[in-house]
């Protein structure tokens, strides 16, 4: 039951959220929006023909520019087992494939974190529907679902982290492989990511219960084993990707770096408030970290039990410590992205440092847990430190407002008092606590969404019956080999989407000789 509703509540708070937007289905607006309805809606488009009528499609097309190799394509954009939902949706309706396929992935992570404290025994009473809320909406997520392709790596993460537990432990090591080959096959590049947060982790947990050095080694051994034969599964779409990397991406990989912070660190605290996010922090803001005021005070309450063992408490906050100094130094922030700076969508790594925070919370907020006034007065005033540097700061923050400020405030405070209750074994507690979780992370989801504008439908699925219908009306007459070159464009990636030879794409695995050869101005935007 706590497993189902931890899948049921982020999916259904989402669903709701987009009807009341007037999202395909639900009216006449939709979810692109930026990349998602300049770029990532047309290889949708592309694939739903790929499988359904030509499948050659998948390694080689003239519909791309002048012709080229889509297996980059297909392994950064496309490999979701989600996406199979899209053959239910014609493409001048995909919208409405893309919301349900958005809808499923923020009820699967809510699901797979739930699972992760569950099995791993962190957590296993209705708190965990809060946990799993406050993971499933956190901040990375709201402000990144347009980027539907990285989503499955926090679907996923859990899973792997559970596997990872079960290796250290000597239970086996056949999840941890599983899910890593599958989310290197999905999605290389979040996989990537994925992968240093499993060396941090690794080394948090083997340290944090280290016995002897012969034990210690074992488990390196396990886990490096493990991973290279992870690797080796995924080589089959890990090869074939290097080549079409090499060609494109690999030509753009920063050597030249920078010793210096890219903004003052302490500003990363006003993206702890509810709706810290806009249009304007897409292309070059602060990464999203919204986990909810309850995260915040268990991370603080993780830190001052007494009942955690003095070694692990060091080696969270050495990790805290390199996960958050990797969101503001330039030389850690490039080896998260691959030795390459995004061009927006800056920190995209950000989703592993939220999942460390909920997990940290979750295994500091055990139902034994009843803080003393002076672990209380701890919490209050690192809140309230907090609180008091954005407030004075405010005008560096154009995204929150003195009423976002006091309502985080109050949020907090009110976390601070949940957490101080005695009796949390009982049902109502349980409840209360993961309701309160519930309605601060759906009071960020709306106030963040509302500061995007979304395509219409009509605007969309008009313009796809229009060119569907000019396209078939020149290929029905013409059967040989020759290119098309519209009067009319949407995005460069029609000739993906209304399936004919033209001579325009745009996507980030774009080969390097193509943007030469065609003169354009171009940025890797990974």
């Amino acid at each position: 039951m706590i497993l189902t509703l931890s899948f049921l509540i982020p999916a259904l708070i989402m669903t709701c959220y987009f009807a009341s937007r007037h999202m395909a289905p639900f009216g006449n607006s939709s979810l692109l929006t930026v990349d998602l309805g300049q770029q990532y809606v047309d290889f949708f488009a592309y694939f739903r023909h790929c499988l359904l009528h030509d499948p050659s499609g998948i390694f080689y097309t003239f519909q791309k520019a002048l012709g080229g190799e889509m297996f980059g394509i297909w392994t950064y954009y496309l490999l979701s087992p989600f996406n199979l939902i899209l053959l239910f949706f014609p493409d001048h309706v995909i919208t409405s494939g893309i919301l349900v396929i958005t809808v499923l992935k923020y009820g699967a992570a809510g699901f797979t974190f739930a699972w992760l404290l569950f099995k791993s025994g962190v957590q296993r009473n209705w708190t965990v529907i809060g946990f799993a809320t406050s993971y499933a909406m956190m901040g990375w997520m709201i402000a990144n679902q347009l980027n539907l392709m990285w989503l499955d790596a926090v679907v996923i993460l859990p899973l792997i982290v559970l596997g990872l537990l079960r290796l250290i432990n000597g239970q086996g090591c056949r999840t941890y492989i599983i899910w890593l080959a599958a989310l290197l096959i999905i999605n290389y590049y979040m996989a990537y990511m994925v992968c240093l947060f499993s060396i941090l982790f690794f080394i948090y947990e083997a340290i944090s219960q280290y016995d002897n050095r012969q034990t210690f080694f074992k488990q390196a051994g396990r886990y490096i084993g493990s991973s290279l034969l992870a690797a080796g599964i995924a080589a089959v779409t890990l090869l074939p990707t290097w080549y079409s990397l090499s060609l494109s991406k690999s030509k753009y990989t920063v050597t030249n770096v920078k010793f210096k912070f890219e903004y003052f660190p302490f500003k990363m605290l006003s993206k702890l408030f509810l709706g810290g996010f806009n249009f304007s922090q897409m292309p070059k803001g602060m990464p999203n970290l919204f986990v909810g005021s309850v995260v915040l005070v268990g991370v603080v309450a993780f830190f001052i039990r007494r009942d955690v063992r003095s070694l692990r408490r060091w080696m969270a906050l050495i990790i805290t410590f390199v996960l958050l100094l990797s969101l503001c130094f330039q030389p850690l922030d490039l080896v998260w992205h691959a030795m390459q700076f995004p061009i927006w969508y800056p920190y995209r790594f950000s989703f592993v440092v939220s999942f460390w925070l909920i997990w940290l919370a979750a295994n500091a907020l055990q139902k034994d847990f009843v803080p003393d006034p002076a672990q209380i007065l701890i919490m209050v005033v690192v809140g309230a430190a907090v609180i008091v540097y954005v407030w004075l700061n405010l005008t560096s923050f154009s995204f929150l407002s003195h009423n976002q400020v006091m309502i985080g405030g109050l949020f907090y405070v009110a976390a601070v008092c949940l957490v101080a209750l005695p009796q949390k074994q009982a049902f109502f507690y349980q409840l209360i606590f993961s309701i309160f979780i519930i309605a601060e992370m759906t009071s960020n989801m709306v106030t963040s969404l509302n500061h995007i504008t979304y395509v219409s439908q009509t605007e969309y699925g008009n313009y796809q019956q229009v060119m569907t219908k000019e396209v078939d009306g020149v290929t029905s007459k013409h059967k040989g080999f020759y290119r098309m070159t519209p009067t009319f464009m949407r995005t460069k990636n029609d000739p993906l989407s209304g399936q004919f030879n033209g001579g325009s794409v745009f996507s980030s695995t774009l080969e390097k000789n193509d943007a030469d050869v065609h003169g354009q101005h171009w940025s890797a935007r990974w």
